[in-house]
């Protein structure tokens, strides 16, 4: 469902797996971090989900160290999360030169 442009929104506003998805990437296990991040990096392909993001600063430290492997998460076995939080990284930035694109 995280993949079609059409639920992105509802899915992650009308439903607060936004809520949901920032408490599993703070406090879940490895694994629960690996999907979550993976699920918040399709729904960062929505302009809307992305900016919210973005905008939680909090949110984004954590991503960026996680893709930098700057924490002590990263183990050999758990180079999908690095993986992941790099995507999210990625969509996020390209999103925000889009932006600096439009307003200029």
């Amino acid at each position: 469902m995280s993949v079609s442009d059409k639920l992105k929104d509802i899915i992650y506003f009308q439903h607060e797996l936004n809520k949901h998805l920032r408490s599993i990437i703070y406090h879940g296990n490895i694994t629960e971090k690996e999907y979550s991040i993976m699920l918040l990096w399709q729904l960062c392909f929505s302009k809307s989900v992305a900016d919210d993001v973005l905008n939680d600063a909090e949110l984004y430290s954590f991503i960026f160290n996680l893709s930098a492997n700057k924490t002590n998460l990263i183990q050999e076995d758990t180079k999908e999360l690095q993986n992941n939080a790099s995507g999210v990284i990625w969509i996020l930035n390209k999103n925000k030169g889009d932006n600096t694109i439009k307003s200029t």
